[in-house]
């Protein structure tokens, strides 16, 4: 899999993702992303499920998750872009430079529903 697993937003998709994201406090962007990396990163989430009995686990590293599929995304120029575009149409200012933080949260089992609705806006 390449770097080139996020393509470049149109502005009037990126306009309509803030919008949204101002109305409901978030948004979802479909169809963005090919099916071999959506199967890659479901292929994960199973190993990691069956590291962990299949109960609920989290992921949450500032440093890339050791070679997983979820580095892919990290790498993607274009999804950087599109968050930092994002980031600005939203705030007005220039996004600052940072490292992105990878967070992978699973909520299944009894953990999960005791996990399931601690969550906040940039995760």
């Amino acid at each position: 899999m390449s770097s080139s697993v996020f393509s470049r937003l149109p502005e009037p998709q990126l306009a309509q993702l803030q919008a949204t994201m101002d109305r409901d406090g978030y948004g979802v962007l479909r169809g963005v992303l090919p099916s071999s990396f959506i199967l890659a990163v479901r292929s994960f989430v199973a190993q990691e499920l069956a590291k962990r009995n299949n109960g609920y686990f989290c992921l949450f590293d500032q440093a890339p998750n050791s070679g997983s599929v979820l580095d892919e995304l990290e790498r993607s120029a274009a999804f950087r872009e599109t968050l930092a575009r994002l980031y600005e149409r939203g705030t007005g200012r220039p996004a600052p430079d940072s490292e992105m933080l990878q967070v992978l949260q699973v909520l299944t089992g009894d953990g999960g529903q005791k996990h399931s609705y601690r969550f906040h806006y940039d995760a």
